[in-house]
């Protein structure tokens, strides 16, 4: 398993088909993908296997100061090998902002509170978001310079 850096060349078709297996609740198109990676302040990683297939995926970007930890995803076949500790690390190394801020589903939240507070993220104390479908939207914050000294 290797960690390689996503860049505005990347096939958006295969990139798409491994997010919306691990989140059909919330699709992306390749356009939105490419979309994405030609941003400025894009930061994005891939892990790949042996047959240089998809197996993880992080993505972000800045929105109005702080950065947006969009995507972290592991195929479920290759979970419980520290990839997404690997490609969570590789993010945080780019991240240039203070605070660190994700999103995610009410029906997800038992297992992600879980998850992400291991990273040292923190539930926000942001109230009454929602999703289009009306599914509460919950935010966990990481403020970075408690934690970047981790990383060195």
């Amino acid at each position: 398993m290797k960690i390689e850096k996503l860049t505005k060349n990347e096939n958006f078709v295969e990139i798409s088909e491994f997010y919306n297996k691990q989140f059909p609740l919330s699709p992306h198109s390749p356009n939105f993908k490419k979309t994405k990676y030609t941003r400025q302040d894009f930061i994005g990683f891939k892990a790949v296997d042996a047959d240089d297939e998809i197996i993880g995926l992080v993505e972000g970007w800045v929105n109005e100061g702080v950065t947006v930890f969009a995507t972290l995803c592991v195929d479920d076949k290759h979970r419980g090998k520290g990839i997404a500790k690997k490609l969570f690390e590789s993010f945080l190394k780019q991240v240039k902002t203070k605070e660190v801020v994700l999103h995610f589903r009410d029906s997800k939240k038992d297992k992600l509170k879980d998850l992400y507070s291991k990273f040292g993220f923190k539930v926000s104390d942001k109230k009454n978001m929602f999703y289009s479908n009306n599914e509460k939207k919950w935010e966990m914050s990481l403020v970075l310079e408690c934690i970047k000294w981790k990383l060195i």
